[in-house]
Formats: structure tokens, sequence, C-alpha cells
């Protein structure tokens, strides 16, 4: 979940490593929110799509989501105390959260997510061999 161009910036130190070993993998998915819950900047980024679309890799265009939803039911469920930082989280198959990490990202913090995401796809794929 990103809203400002820090929250850009800290996602995307979260995810890189995690994106760069995973990314060929059939059942990885990176799915970049840009969370804009007021309605004149929602409009604003709407505007300015296009320069969206030259920062980020093409092959990711079809994940990157803007969305206007007002989030505030569900911004203490998600831990989303802060509305100007990035919160990075890593969800199963079914949908549910089995890592969270928000704001600017410590080493183990990375190494942690890629550790979890690199469990999560070794059990998936076990799963579906079994199936």
């Amino acid at each position: 979940m990103l809203s400002t161009r820090i929250s850009e910036l800290q996602t995307a130190n979260f995810i890189g490593p995690t994106h760069s070993a995973f990314s060929s993998h059939p059942s990885y998915q990176y799915i970049q929110i840009n969370l804009q819950d007021n309605l004149l900047k929602s409009l604003l980024v709407s505007l300015f799509t296009s320069g969206i679309r030259k920062s980020i890799p093409k092959e990711l265009w079809h994940t990157y989501l803007v969305s206007s939803q007002n989030m505030e039911y569900l911004r203490d469920p998600l831990g989303m105390v802060n509305r100007h930082i990035g919160y990075v989280y890593l969800v199963d198959e079914r949908c549910k959260i089995r890592w969270a990490g928000c704001a600017d990202p410590k080493p183990e913090e990375i190494a942690a997510l890629k550790s979890c995401t690199s469990v999560l796809l070794d059990r998936l794929t076990k799963a579906q061999e079994k199936a």
C-alpha cells in the first residue's frame, strides 16, 4: 500500500530483493495499491497516470492499482496507523496476511520478507504437486 512518494520508496526498498528472487516463480504475484482516500488527490493521481506508468516497469502495469476506497474501517485491523508511510503485506493463497512491514525497512526485515516468501512459495508448490 502506498500513497506518497516516500511510501513508494519505502515499499520499493522492502520488496526489491524479494521481487528479484521470485518474480519468475509462477505462483508469485506482486501487487501495488496506490491508495488515495482524499478525493482531490485521487483525481490528481488519475490525471497523472501516464506519468506514473513511466516510473513502473511495463510488466508490472497490470498489477498496479489506484484506489480511492475509504479505508477507515480497515486501517486498524491492517495496522495502517500512518497514512504517509508505505505498507507491505505478504498474503498467502487464502488471502491471509502472513507477514507485514512498514516505513523504512531494516535489513533484517527485508531478509524476513524474502525468507517468508520463500517458505510460502515452497509450501504452495508442494501442495500443488500433491494435488
